[in-house]
């Protein structure tokens, strides 16, 4: 029963974990072109908007979100052997959907 239990958890912390990498891309893919862009045009734009994060917490999210995958990829091994319904399409998509719905 824990292994189930421990399944049905997993997702919430892959699908967070996918939130903050996410996040992550958005504010570097936003503000990339701005930064690439020569010093005479950039020197109206506000950079201060966003929250660029440091080296080291985009890697330890990265490290996090492996971890995390690892282990939901783990439950679903356990639970499919006990017999658990595993859906072998689960997608962050459709985990963000069914959380939305609770």
């Amino acid at each position: 029963m824990q292994a189930w239990k421990d399944y049905q958890a997993a997702p919430l912390s892959y699908v967070a974990h996918w939130r903050k990498l996410e996040n992550i891309a958005c504010v570097l893919t936003i503000s990339s072109p701005l930064l690439l862009v020569s010093a005479k045009y950039n020197s109206g734009a506000d950079l201060s908007a966003y929250v660029y994060p440091a080296y080291q917490d985009v890697c330890h999210e990265i490290e996090d979100f492996k971890t995390a995958s690892e282990h939901l990829e783990r439950c679903k091994r356990t639970a499919r052997e006990l017999g658990r319904p595993v859906d072998a399409g689960d997608s962050v998509e459709r985990w963000e959907k069914k959380n939305e719905k609770e």
